[in-house]
């Protein structure tokens, strides 16, 4: 079997691990990796546990001169939606020019329609090529990379039969789960909830009581890693420290000139600089006492918490509502009258990239919507909202804990339970958005704890545990003991995954039942 692996400048080391793992139980097995990272090419050129087949990205990515057309267009017609363009979209360069809301990640070529179908042509050739070279068995993409490269690899997974594995959060502690979308919704989890629904008055249900009794008593402080991670921590801004702050800008901005470095290339000098002062002025502005209104207690309100952008939610689960604008002006115009919508900025945007100004002035002008404080408590938000709306991402999965109404704009994981409901036309939202009240009010409490229980039951048999989760999806760099251990972890979870496959897909591996 051979198994195809894309890593990045901190997983290398974990699906180096991860290989080593497999091949003590399966023997036969052949490894290829891309990389483009220096580090990640020296270790696993140097290192003597797998003979790896390596492939770099070519140096000439970019260079075709001639679009082809022909292939793009073939492309095109096995898309499930039929647009190259909205692919496009889903790429943090390529598709710059329909990143709003957002400032950096410039791009020159960005409203160049030739560029663009000439790079996409010359990425689609590149993998197709690497796939009639290595012949992989299964291919397992890189974790939340946001590019044409995501949807070109599922293509070509089912152009020739290969199987699509990717790991990613259940967003249950620390279990993990593969699953053979881009979407990350999990079909292994939606047809044991299934089974396990039909099942009931045959299962044990004491694990997910446990489980749940654990992430319920946590509401108001959560543990799982995605809340207490470094970019989640709060920046207390004191007047010494806003001083200190721009000290140090002025003292950063004087070295790269005097270095030299801005003069090699200008315009990336230039956008250097100008993104690293706009954080520094947003670090201080969302740190006022001016940023964000505090509603009455009796004022009702839908809660929408913003998204990362870009990232992966936006990019390639919510490609239509990557526009966050959108989504606010479409909920400001579908909510009852005696609601607002009440939006919180992420807290990580605060430290990692900056949301344009305009951005929050348009969200001003709405007469119905309301920005929460940037620190605001997430789970006092929830809990006294009316409904939530999400495109994807925890804080849904929170409110259904909590009983709340929810609906998503994209696929969602949690759907399965049928404690929240999915809306892409904005035609309709006022509509769902009603409906989904009066239905959730239908649903009693005994009868959602039920459904939330056999959804954790089906967490725990088929998610894995990844101990060291910061690490293992590049939150944080971690050490050579804790990325071995996120790859044995993803070792026995992608083994226990095969045997899914085999028991239930008919697919063969040669592997015993529950390795």
């Amino acid at each position: 079997m051979r198994i195809f692996m894309q890593v990045s400048t901190y997983s290398y080391k974990s699906y180096h691990y991860f290989a080593v793992r497999l091949k003590k139980i399966m023997p036969d097995l052949v490894f290829g990796v891309q990389t483009s990272t220096k580090s990640a090419l020296d270790f696993l050129k140097n290192q003597k546990d797998i003979d790896y087949w390596i492939f770099e990205k070519d140096p000439s990515f970019f260079a075709d001169k001639v679009t082809k057309y022909q292939g793009l267009h073939d492309f095109e017609q096995l898309l499930r939606h039929k647009s190259l363009w909205r692919v496009v979209a889903t790429d943090r360069m390529l598709g710059r020019a329909y990143l709003y809301g957002t400032e950096g990640y410039e791009f020159k070529q960005k409203s160049n329609r030739n560029y663009i179908l000439k790079a996409f042509s010359a990425k689609l050739k590149w993998f197709e090529a690497l796939f009639q070279e290595f012949s992989p068995d299964i291919f397992m993409p890189a974790m939340a990379m946001s590019d044409v490269g995501v949807t070109i690899i599922k293509q070509l997974c089912d152009k020739y039969d290969v199987i699509y594995a990717v790991p990613d959060s259940l967003r249950v502690q620390n279990y993990c789960c593969f699953t053979n979308t881009p979407q990350i919704v999990f079909p292994i989890i939606d047809e044991t909830y299934q089974k396990l629904l039909n099942d009931h008055n045959s299962i044990d249900l004491n694990p997910a009581i446990k489980l749940y009794n654990q992430m319920t008593s946590e509401f108001d402080a959560p543990s799982y890693f995605d809340a207490v991670n470094e970019k989640m921590k709060k920046i207390d801004f004191t007047f010494a420290i806003k001083i200190k702050k721009i000290l140090v800008l002025i003292y950063n901005l004087t070295k790269l000139l005097l270095s030299g470095e801005i003069f090699h290339d200008k315009y990336k000098g230039y956008q250097e600089m100008r993104n690293y002062i706009l954080l520094t002025l947003q670090h201080l502005r969302f740190s006022g006492s001016r940023f964000g209104t505090i509603l009455k207690q009796d004022q009702k309100y839908l809660y929408y918490p913003l998204h990362l952008n870009p990232e992966y939610s936006t990019l390639n689960q919510g490609t239509m509502f990557g526009n966050q604008l959108t989504v606010i002006e479409a909920l400001a115009k579908s909510i009852p009258v005696d609601w607002v919508v009440y939006v919180k900025e992420h807290p990580a945007m605060v430290k990692e990239i900056v949301r344009s100004k305009y951005f929050y002035y348009r969200i001003r002008e709405l007469p119905n919507v309301e920005i929460a404080p940037t620190y605001a408590n997430t789970d006092t938000l929830i809990s006294n909202a009316e409904m939530v709306v999400v495109i994807n991402g925890t804080s849904g999965w929170e409110a259904i804990l909590r009983g709340k109404p929810v609906v998503t704009l994209s696929d969602y994981m949690f759907n399965v339970m049928g404690l929240s409901s999915k809306c892409t036309d904005l035609e309709k939202l006022s509509i769902k958005i009603h409906d989904e009240v009066n239905r959730a009010k239908k649903i009693n409490i005994k009868e959602r704890k039920r459904r939330i229980l056999i959804f954790l039951l089906a967490v725990i048999e088929c998610g894995f545990w990844i101990s060291h989760p910061n690490e293992f999806f590049y939150i944080q760099p971690g050490t050579d003991e804790e990325y071995q251990l996120c790859g044995e972890e993803l070792a026995s979870g992608f083994v226990k995954y095969l045997n899914y496959l085999q028991k239930e897909k008919g697919y063969s591996f040669g592997i015993p039942q529950e390795t």
